[in-house]
Order: C-alpha cells, then sequence, then structure tokens
C-alpha cells in the first residue's frame, strides 16, 4: 500500500518525469527521421561520388578530363611546336613566352632558350625598329589583330629578310586586359 499512497503523493512529478522521458523520446526519434537518416544520405552519396568506383563517380569523372586536359595540351605544344609557320607568344610588352623551331631557324636562333624574354622587335632592321614598335605598341592598345611588314636580320647569316607579321591579342572578355599575344610570322 506504500508504494500505491508515494505514487498518488508524487503523480504531478511522476507525470513530469514520464512527459518528459516521452517527449525526449519522440524527440529523438523525430531528429533520427528527419535530420540524422537525410544527413546519414547525403553524407553516403558525397562519399561515394569520392571513391573510385570504376567511371561512375565524380572524381572518375575527374580524373579522365585531367587526362584529357593533358593529352589536348600535349598536342597542341607538338602542333605548335613541329608547325612549319613560324609562330610565337608572348607576353603583353612583346617579350617571347614561347616560339616554335621555325621561327628559331628563321631568325637564325640556335634554340628556342635564346629568343625567350627578348621582343621580336630586337630583330627587325636598325632603321625600322622605331616605326614597328610604335606600330605594335598602337595595336596592342587599341586593335585585337596586329598585321604589318618589316625586315628582319638573321643572327647566323647576317642577312635581311622581309617578313609580314600577324599577331592576335587575347583579351580578359570582363577586364580587356591583356592575358597574352599569339602571332606568326611569314617571308614575303
Amino acid at each position: 500500500m506504500t508504494v500505491l499512497k508515494w505514487i498518488l503523493d508524487n503523480k504531478d512529478s511522476i507525470g513530469w518525469i514520464a512527459g518528459s522521458i516521452f517527449a525526449t523520446y519522440k524527440f529523438f526519434i523525430l531528429f533520427y527521421k528527419k535530420g540524422w537518416l537525410p544527413f546519414k544520405k547525403w553524407f553516403d552519396n558525397i562519399k561515394y561520388q569520392l571513391n573510385n568506383n570504376g567511371g561512375k563517380s565524380l572524381l572518375d569523372i575527374i580524373q579522365k578530363m585531367d587526362k584529357n586536359i593533358t593529352s589536348i595540351k600535349v598536342r597542341q605544344e607538338a602542333d605548335f611546336q613541329l608547325n612549319p609557320d613560324c609562330k610565337f607568344e608572348c607576353a603583353p610588352d612583346g617579350r617571347w613566352i614561347k616560339v616554335n623551331d621555325a621561327l628559331c631557324r628563321l631568325f637564325g636562333a640556335t634554340d628556342r632558350q635564346r629568343l625567350m624574354g627578348y621582343s621580336w622587335v630586337n630583330f627587325v632592321k636598325h632603321n625600322e625598329q622605331e616605326q614597328v614598335r610604335q606600330h605594335y605598341d598602337d595595336g596592342v592598345e587599341t586593335d585585337n589583330v596586329i598585321t604589318d611588314t618589316c625586315t628582319i636580320t638573321n643572327g647566323v647569316t647576317n642577312t635581311d629578310v622581309s617578313c609580314s607579321y600577324t599577331a592576335y591579342v587575347k583579351r580578359d572578355s570582363e577586364t580587356n586586359e591583356i592575358i597574352n599575344i599569339f602571332g606568326i610570322v611569314t617571308k614575303i
């Protein structure tokens, strides 16, 4: 009887405790269903996507893209270097960043490194250098394509070669700043 009397005396406290336990139980069930399970499903999906699983994950796709980009770069570099046309790439100030073997032969350089860092205007005949430099600078400021003719002195044979050059100025589409300049030099 004493247990029954104690229960009747403490029914409010027992009700609060039982209600709290039930509310906590409901909260954890709701949290598990609405919070934990969706999070776990989302996390498992990310984990699946980041694992190498035979071509279906994001990691596999990124690795394939990286291989394709590398392959394209190698092909472009080979096409640039093996091209019989005299090609160059230069910085906005006119210094060469990249030249091909045909351009080296035209300018009389024994290897590409001898031309790197120089401006192609350095190889133009002295009496034409100022005019060519001015035309180039004006073209870089205003145009996307620069075309002109000049006389180049071959460094090995010391012979003059009449050439035409075309340079394509690549600009950032948002800021209009020059990214780099690609060009081709042709004997006339």
